[in-house]
């Protein structure tokens, strides 16, 4: 007796499909017909406000129906975040034989990098779409027993979202150009002074990539305290620092005149002040060039300052061995 075979059902474009026995528990039909290796790339500042490249493959997944990305892939989509000023660029660039088939610049001046990783799966997709054969489509899945579901479509976009991947001269790195930033800062100081002096300090710094060197002077009123002498200062300084987003950390030095007055005693006399230490501090963004500054510096006293009166065997007041600022202000960024 013979038992009649039963077929598995046919499907609209075989060529894209591997046949496998009808009894197999998953019926697996996948060639790619874009597959492609992901490379995907962060600085450190990227690192901690972009999402993780498993964020952008899910998103590029759910945009084409099904994983593009292999191992083994015959191009590389090579996709790239970094700070740019207060916001961050994207840039996805295809390559295949070593050369660059097309490339796209994205950016934003969300602090928090909000969208871009979405525009940027976007920017994928559509370059995948366009790597296609022409007249492939996306692989769907057959189980057993069931019949083969359409391709998921992509979600509609605007027309200036699928304007296709061209080749284009690379961007200039944001990470090679030097930004200028400058601001203003209140400041509260202890122990350079014999008592708790106010003052200012007028700063610029130009910034390339997370590293940035800035120049400052600082002015403190005369403050006395308790004490029959008062001081003030003025020096200027110097600060290069390293930024992870919102925080920062810097290497201070300061040099100037220290000048004291004693309260029967009209005439001043002056000495250097030098002091070294570390400064930290955020800068929180309030607009794309804007921000709130706050920071501390706690300097080491390189050659203690003292101020003796005549008549006097023993120092009116001398400084001590560490000087601690508060400072907060307004810091202004240009492109």
């Amino acid at each position: 007796m013979t038992t009649p075979t039963r077929q598995p059902p046919t499907v609209a474009r075989p060529e894209t499909y591997t046949r496998v026995p009808w009894g197999c528990k998953h019926v697996l039909v996948v060639r790619a017909d874009a597959s492609v290796r992901l490379v995907y790339i962060r600085d450190a500042a990227a690192a901690a406000a972009c999402r993780d490249e498993v964020a952008l493959r899910r998103a590029v997944e759910t945009r084409l129906g099904y994983d593009p990305f292999l191992p083994w892939g015959s191009a590389t989509i090579v996709v790239r975040f970094d700070r740019d000023g207060e916001g961050f660029v994207a840039r996805v660039e295809m390559v295949s034989a070593g050369e660059s088939r097309g490339a796209r610049t994205l950016r934003t001046d969300d602090s928090g990098c909000g969208g871009l990783v979405d525009a940027a799966a976007l920017a994928v997709s559509i370059a995948l779409d366009a790597a296609k054969p022409s007249g492939a489509t996306d692989p769907p899945v057959a189980t057993r027993g069931r019949p083969v579901p359409d391709p998921v479509p992509a979600p509609a976009a605007s027309a200036e979202e699928v304007r296709p991947l061209v080749v284009s001269p690379p961007a200039e790195d944001a990470r090679l150009r030097f930004r200028p930033v400058f601001g203003l800062d209140v400041l509260v100081s202890a122990w350079s002074a014999p008592g708790v002096s106010g003052g200012l300090a007028a700063w610029g710094r130009l910034e390339k990539g997370p590293w940035s060197l800035g120049v400052e002077a600082r002015g403190d009123l005369p403050a006395s305290g308790n004490n029959p002498v008062s001081t003030w200062l003025i020096a200027g300084g110097l600060a290069p620092c390293y930024h992870l987003g919102w925080a920062f950390g810097c290497v201070v030095g300061e040099l100037g005149p220290l000048q004291g007055r004693g309260d029967n005693h009209p005439t001043p006399g002056w000495a250097v002040f030098a002091a070294v230490g570390p400064r930290v501090g955020v800068e929180i963004p309030v607009s794309p060039r804007a921000s709130l500054r706050l920071r501390a510096d706690f300097l080491a006293n390189l050659d203690r300052v003292s101020v003796d009166l005549r008549g006097t065997q023993s120092p009116a007041w001398e400084a001590k061995a560490v000087t601690g600022t508060l400072g907060g202000g307004l810091a202004v960024h240009f492109p």
